[in-house]
């Protein structure tokens, strides 16, 4: 499946935005993007591998790190400003985030989305914490 800039966006947090987008009514395309073997559900090797295909893409020039420059550069292409976050996927605080530090974020969106912790992710658990989000 081919990922759109759209749903690149949405894992550029990999897995760590799946709760808003879901709640936000746009969890279906999240899991479609993911989805590489197309069975309507994301396991969490699905995940991992859409997270290593997202860092390739974003790492413009090859070296292993995403720069500052390099999140700009995603930022003006979806007309938003995208700093890399301190502290957190930047585990030691040099200004640009490595491959390790990327692949290594915990997978929290998807484990909340993950309802019943069987390490997989279905439409049915993703519109439940849809309507779970929205209140209903």
């Amino acid at each position: 499946m081919k990922l759109t800039k759209p749903m690149l966006a949405a894992l550029a947090c990999a897995c760590l935005i799946a709760p808003a987008a879901m709640a936000q009514g746009r969890g279906g395309d999240l899991l479609a993007a993911m989805d590489a073997n197309g069975d309507g559900a994301v396991t969490r090797a699905e995940a991992q591998a859409a997270r290593e295909a997202l860092f390739t893409r974003l790492d413009a020039d090859g070296d292993g790190y995403l720069s500052q420059a390099e999140r700009d550069a995603m930022g003006q292409r979806q007309g938003t400003p995208r700093r890399l976050p301190r502290g957190n996927a930047d585990a030691n605080g040099d200004g640009r985030v490595s491959h390790r530090e990327f692949m290594g974020q915990p997978f929290r969106g998807f484990d909340m989305a993950d309802a019943n912790n069987d390490g997989v992710i279905t439409s049915e658990e993703t519109a439940a914490l849809r309507a779970r989000r929205s209140g209903g």
